[in-house]
């Protein structure tokens, strides 16, 4: 029985933990813009020196990276490539009017082939 109570007292606690909405680092080492709900990694903007850039004027979205950018990747909030572009730049411009309400993930992969995620929300 107390091997039991034990199971069980484990298990609660362990769904607890895991059903928890706080992430799983600290919210200072997330880099957001709140006007479009845009997060990503301080940890990665600073690896890889990216500078984001919304510019509230006409709505674009802009990127610039020590390395190049080979291609940006953006999946819908279910999970499907809206977009691959192959980009060959240092600097990349997403025009948010191109996008529908919703959520979006983004992927920039640089030239050493290193992925860089960030989340967006247009609404």
């Amino acid at each position: 029985m107390k091997n039991l109570l034990l199971t069980i007292a484990l298990f609660v606690i362990t769904n607890v933990s895991y059903a928890s909405n706080e992430p799983g680092f600290p919210t200072e080492a997330i880099f957001t813009i709140e006007a479009i709900d845009f997060e990503m990694s301080t940890s990665d903007m600073l690896t890889n020196s990216i500078e984001v850039i919304f510019n509230e004027t006409n709505g674009n979205l802009e990127f610039t990276a020590a390395k190049e950018v080979s291609f940006l990747q953006v999946y819908n909030g279910v999970g499907e490539l809206e977009y691959q572009l192959p980009i060959f730049s240092k600097s990349v411009t997403i025009d948010l009017d191109d996008f529908n309400q919703g959520k979006y993930q983004l992927n920039i992969m640089l030239e050493n082939e290193v992925v860089v995620p960030a989340t967006f929300s247009k609404g």
